[in-house]
């Protein structure tokens, strides 16, 4: 056994045990007959599954720390205290796009290209605050951790109703499109690689479909909202999920159960059990396809440039100092309201 498939056959024991062929199958949008080809060592593992696993280990990694931490408060065993990290500088680089070249695209090739860029800045705008809100919090009140957990899935289903309208901007007016038959080839090979993994998920059932089109950009139907109510009488919950929080500030307000609710119908969209199995699922696939669109986004741009802007150059414009470690930061939901209050 090659160390590719001993590699393979660990992960996917990892997450699903003995039988993990087929569920893992199913969470890289593979065909099982293609996992049991890499298993076998019949068929080498492209290197962007590779990538796909090390973007789901990151955020499982970043919700078992979360837990751990919670763990280990439960038990009165004291935090590890935290390393201090140096502050560090980022250089930002500039590219000029002169409305003049702009003007040069065709309508479609301009309105792709802006609108891909503006789906990338919101991805990573969203993707940013998913991040910094499942950063592990030691210490922290009991209820402020109930509802930042909370706070955290409204981000994720936000996340995945922008991602699967990037993914529809990709299928209709790149794949379903004389751009598409235009610049496919000339796309470099990560662009290629992530297009081709895109590609796997446009005409199948997906979950972020049903959680864009029910829970994140539309609100569920008066039958689906009652049976998501159903299933959260009949849960494990206790009493503290049947509440909502007040504070002076209005922005502070949280109706606990309503997102209790909707989380419910959530899972039994996706056909799951258990919510956080369901929110767990949902986190891992963010990472993988929001570096796929970005990836892709930037290849196309790359392509447009070449035939329209020809060598382009970067140029530093600012240096800055002492930018936050995403690892560092923390989203708190309740919070005080000075500047708000004053005005």
């Amino acid at each position: 056994m090659s160390n590719n498939q001993l590699l393979l056959k660990q992960v996917g024991g990892f997450f699903y045990g003995e039988e993990w062929q087929a569920p893992l199958a199913r969470d890289l949008a593979v065909n099982e007959r293609t996992m049991r080809r890499w298993a076998a060592g019949t068929e080498e593992i492209p290197q962007g599954v590779w990538r796909d696993l090390s973007s789901r280990f990151e955020v499982y990694s970043r919700g078992l720390a979360a837990v751990a931490a919670q763990v280990k408060e439960t038990a009165g065993l004291a935090s590890a205290p935290a390393q201090a990290t140096d502050s560090a500088s980022l250089w930002i680089t500039h590219i000029a796009l002169p409305k003049e070249k702009l003007q040069e695209l065709t309508p479609g090739e301009r309105s792709l290209f802006l609108l891909l860029g503006y789906a990338s800045n919101q991805i990573n705008a969203l993707w940013k605050l998913v991040i910094v809100a499942t950063n592990p919090t030691d210490g922290i009140n009991p209820v402020e951790e109930k509802v930042s957990a909370a706070q955290t899935q409204i981000h994720v289903r936000l996340l995945i109703g922008i991602m699967r309208e990037a993914l529809k901007l990709i299928e209709k007016r790149f794949l379903g499109s004389p751009i598409g038959r235009e610049y496919t080839p000339l796309l470099n090979a990560p662009t290629t690689e992530a297009l081709t993994r895109l590609k796997k998920r446009f005409g199948a059932p997906d979950k972020f479909v049903i959680v864009r089109d029910n829970f994140a950009f539309h609100h569920p139907s008066l039958d689906d909202m009652e049976a998501a109510f159903q299933l959260a009488v009949k849960s494990d919950g206790d009493d503290t999920d049947w509440c909502m929080y007040l504070n002076d500030a209005l922005l502070n307000t949280f109706f606990f159960a309503s997102d209790f609710v909707l989380v419910h119908g959530m899972a039994n969209a996706m056909g799951e059990v258990d919510v956080n199995t369901a929110h767990q699922k949902l986190l891992g696939d963010i990472a993988p396809i929001a570096n796929d669109v970005s990836t892709f986004a930037f290849g196309f741009a790359e392509a447009i440039f070449k035939k329209y802007f020809g060598e382009l150059t970067a140029t530093r414009v600012a240096n800055i100092e002492g930018a936050a470690n995403i690892d560092d930061l923390r989203l708190p939901w309740f919070v005080r309201t000075t500047s708000l209050s004053a005005s």
